[in-house]
């Protein structure tokens, strides 16, 4: 089960992000960020997208490990947070990437 099915969102909603967020914990999903607040505050002045910062390091917080044309499922705190919360199993390298994206927004707003 994917957290959208668990959390019953629709995936064309516009604050999905949000609402995973916010249905985790934001605390608890800040500290799976891979960057501080200093860190992102300094590059969402520039890209609200925040693709100014490293992809591996969001791809590592995410669970997962990109060599290549290869990428790995290591798991990550994320994960285990879903898990434990909702019972989820199935996980999506980008949408992870847009939860922790979405929750750093989040942060510094």
């Amino acid at each position: 089960m994917y957290i959208t099915e668990a959390l019953c969102l629709d995936e064309n909603d516009p604050e999905k992000y949000t609402k995973i967020v916010k249905a985790l914990g934001e605390r608890e999903v800040y500290d799976c960020l891979p960057f501080d607040k200093k860190e992102i505050s300094k590059a969402i002045k520039t890209d609200p997208a925040l693709n100014n910062l490293p992809l591996k390091r969001w791809d590592l917080a995410a669970g997962y490990y990109e060599s290549g044309r290869y990428c790995q499922v290591i798991g990550s705190s994320l994960m285990s947070l879903m898990k434990a919360k909702y019972g989820v199993t199935s996980f999506i390298l980008a949408e992870n990437v847009c939860i922790l994206k979405e929750a750093a927004r989040m942060l510094v707003s």
